[in-house]
């Protein structure tokens, strides 16, 4: 959001709710659902599911600092009245499922790259029963008729398909 509110994205992608400090127009676009990812043979993996907080006593492979994912799991844990143990900061899904097949600990990724990732590691995905791990993404503009008209284009296409 501050990216494309700043000027350095023309379009964005964003979880929820846009703060309404930032006047952006923003557009439905998909749903995701966060999971956890355990290696194979990690405690958590026989769970049909779980919250949240039943994770938070394991060692996490975080995103790095200041991402908008981790700093939501960050307020989350910290809801829940912890801190994540973070034993290793990663920047992106692809490496946090590497990581985690490894044994070195679980993470917090949306469904579909856990989905993409277990075709070629060896990871289990636990869903979560919190409702904010159900996130609706919106893209956002600044202003939707300033794009350039191939900017224009991918929205739409984002949108409708």
């Amino acid at each position: 959001m501050r990216g494309v509110a700043g000027g350095l994205a023309d379009i964005g992608i964003v979880a929820d709710a846009v703060d309404p400090a930032i006047e952006l127009e923003t557009f439905p676009f998909a749903e995701d659902r966060l999971v956890l990812v355990t290696p194979a043979r990690h405690l958590l993996a026989k769970r049909r599911r779980l919250a949240f907080q039943d994770a938070l006593p394991y060692d996490f492979i975080g995103l790095p600092a200041g991402s908008a994912l981790q700093e939501h799991l960050d307020g989350h844990a910290a809801r829940a009245g912890h801190r994540l143990k973070l034993r290793v900061r990663v920047p992106g899904f692809d490496a946090i499922c590497r990581v985690v097949e490894s044994g070195i600990g679980v993470a917090v990724v949306s469904r579909t790259a856990a989905l993409r990732c277990r075709r070629s590691s060896a990871i289990r995905i636990v869903p979560l029963t919190d409702a904010w791990a159900l996130r609706h993404l919106r893209i956002c503009v600044k202003s939707l008729r300033a794009l350039p008209a191939h900017a224009q284009s991918l929205v739409e296409h984002l949108r409708f398909g």
